[in-house]
């Protein structure tokens, strides 16, 4: 294939989006469609490679994955072996045998189904995991594996059926990765399935030869429309509209767009991603893909802030161009030129240091991530996770993994013979279930979603959204009196305090004629607590905990509490956890961290929370009407 460097360009666009996400994502909220705009470039340029040689009737498929292997592995390998080094030296025992699962799944191609299973709402710690950036070329090799087959099954024996077979592919993804989007969004982030319509969108460029395109004004207007969508697809689209989905859409279309017109001759855009600096860039985008995620996340570590200073991020782009410039130099180029690398030279130095990579990961596995790099109770600290009940108590809350139909019915039933108790909430409110739990006589009734405030599920905007129908499921449950409860509990983490919705939520509730009980804000961290806490005890310093306390808390409490009682009576965590004037919080719980993340208590931080808070903040007379008096006098 003829060199093209406007798709250069393309990739610094993306490469360079990805890294201004990562570094500081409220600067760029869309930098993330930097890896559609990767996918894109890959269907195409595999896709032309397979259909031409399939054409000339000289493809090898032993030769197509010699070229994948001299492109990918040893930059990847250079890299990983990077990490490792870096994660003994840095990371927790719990955090370092994670990530070597990780490095082997992504030498496995597998790493986003690991990525898949292992991120989700309550597992913080997988986020800061620094080969989490390799979920993308997992989706890549398993294209590099489905479209040889494929493409030379339809070449050989449906070749005028070929593009219309891939569009209907790719209509059949893209419908898919919509419902994922609205249902089950973790599915359509890392699932090949769904994302197999960003790279057969390139494959399809190679079949369209349509005639205008040989006219210079048309290729410039399509040229320009791609860039277009492009350039207003990385400034106006936003996280929270569902990714990949019907936003991805915009994005692939203008750079399949810039693409398709750079294919038939010349054109501005083609110039103008052609000059010096956006090539550059592209030359060394892989590997400045491979090295910018996991600079990023060491940094974090090691300054264990969650926003970098302007000068750390200087640091952290100068070093990660510094790597990925030495990685095309001395690693990608030697093992992609078969003169200086020859077949089996190659095989033998990939499979030697990936059998070498992997035989390292089993070892940091087996040895439990070598603890002995610390104290044992440091080590305990920061492997702290709650145990197994936190399992048990989940079990009544949905997630973006779920569906509403996921709800387990008997969640909201009462157990015949106690007082039923209706909690409501996001995980703010379903991590008191355990300590509402142990209430003498107390049945818990809950309806809980990740991440949704309940004054914001009973908008109409909020209507048709799993969250919005959960919670109105739960105050019909309510209403009917073989199912009423004796007091309903509220909590949420206040993010976007709307005194219009919080007043019409304690209006609704209100008309139920049911005690109302509002738990306030927990102190939220910057940083996970038993992370925090390891680190204060290695460190030497006690009071670190104390600067990644998040400020915004006592702006929300002070809000918050004058509008829930105007409805309900109010439990404030900070007035019971913090010590105002230093801004000190509880973090313990007995022997233990009272948090399993940055801001959800475990079942022993909420159940001292709540005995707490009722014995200092209620009087007598209000346990007795909310029936909370026994878990007071324990």
């Amino acid at each position: 294939m003829k060199y093209r460097p406007d798709i250069d360009g393309l990739r610094a666009i993306a490469v360079l989006s990805v890294f201004a996400y990562h570094l500081r994502p409220g600067a760029l909220p869309a930098g993330g469609l930097g890896v559609d705009i990767f996918f894109v470039i890959s269907g195409y340029l595999i896709g032309g490679i397979i259909l031409r040689e399939s054409d000339a009737g000289n493809f090898s498929l032993l030769r197509f994955y010699e070229r994948r292997l001299r492109r990918i592995v040893p930059a990847l390998l250079a890299s990983m072996i990077a990490v490792l080094a870096a994660s003994a030296l840095l990371l927790m025992p719990n955090d370092l045998a994670n990530g070597a699962i990780s490095a082997a799944a992504a030498l496995l191609s597998v790493s986003n189904l690991y990525f898949w299973h292992k991120v989700d709402y309550f597992n913080e710690a997988a986020a800061d995991m620094p080969l989490l950036h390799t979920w993308s070329l997992g989706v890549e090799e398993q294209f590099y594996i489905a479209a040889p087959i494929i493409l030379i099954l339809l070449a050989r024996h449906a070749r005028h059926l070929m593009t219309p077979a891939l569009a209907l592919m790719l209509g059949v993804s893209l419908a898919l990765n919509v419902m994922q989007v609205r249902h089950t969004p973790v599915d359509a982030f890392y699932l090949p399935q769904g994302r197999a319509w960003e790279l057969l969108a390139g494959v399809i460029l190679n079949r369209l030869n349509f005639s205008l395109l040989f006219a210079r004004w048309f290729r410039e207007a399509v040229a320009w429309s791609g860039m277009a969508l492009l350039v207003m697809s990385l400034i106006l689209l936003r996280p929270d509209l569902g990714w990949p989905g019907l936003a991805a859409i915009p994005p692939v279309v203008g750079t399949a767009l810039i693409i398709w017109a750079g294919q038939h001759g010349d054109n501005g855009v083609a110039r103008l991603l052609a000059l010096k600096p956006f090539t550059l860039i592209g030359l060394i985008s892989y590997s400045l893909y491979l090295w910018h995620w996991p600079a990023i996340v060491f940094a974090r570590e090691i300054t264990l802030a969650d926003q970098l200073s302007s000068r750390l991020m200087l640091a952290v782009v100068a070093f990660a161009f510094l790597a990925a410039w030495l990685s095309w130099r001395f690693v990608e180029q030697p093992f992609r030129k078969s003169t200086t690398m020859p077949g089996r030279a190659l095989l033998a130095w990939t499979c030697g240091g990936a059998a070498l990579v992997l035989a390292v990961c089993a070892l940091i596995v087996t040895a439990k991530g070598w603890p002995g790099r610390y104290d044992a109770e440091t080590v305990r600290i920061a492997g702290f996770s709650g145990g197994a009940e936190a399992n048990l108590w989940r079990r009544c809350i949905l997630t973006e993994r779920h569906k509403l139909s996921d709800f387990p019915a008997d969640c909201l039933d009462p157990q015949p013979g106690k007082r039923p108790v209706l909690l409501l909430g996001d995980s703010h409110a379903n991590m008191f279930r355990p300590a509402l739990n142990d209430i003498a006589g107390v049945s818990v009734m809950e309806a809980t979603y990740a991440a949704c405030a309940p004054d914001e599920a009973l908008s109409a905007q909020a209507a048709s959204k799993p969250c919005g129908q959960l919670i109105r499921k739960a105050l019909a449950v309510a209403e009917k009196q073989q199912t009423r409860p004796d007091l309903i509990v509220l909590s949420w983490q206040v993010k976007r305090l709307d005194p219009a919705a919080v007043l019409a939520l304690g209006k609704r509730l209100k008309r139920l004629g049911i005690p109302i009980l509002v738990i306030g804000p927990t102190p939220e961290y910057s940083v996970r607590v038993p992370k925090l806490l390891a680190a204060a005890r290695t460190r030497g310093e006690l009071d670190l905990p104390a600067r990644f306390l998040s400020r915004h808390l006592w702006q929300s409490d002070t809000r918050l509490a004058p509008l829930a009682r105007q409805f309900a009576t109010y439990l404030s965590p900070q007035e019971a956890m913090c010590e105002e004037p230093r801004r000190r919080c509880t973090l313990m719980a007995g022997q233990n961290p009272a948090y399993y993340d940055r801001q959800h208590l475990n079942g022993d931080g909420a159940r001292n929370l709540l005995r707490q808070m009722i014995s200092q903040q209620l009087s007598v007379e209000q346990r007795a009407r909310l029936g909370l008096s026994s878990i007071a006098s324990e």
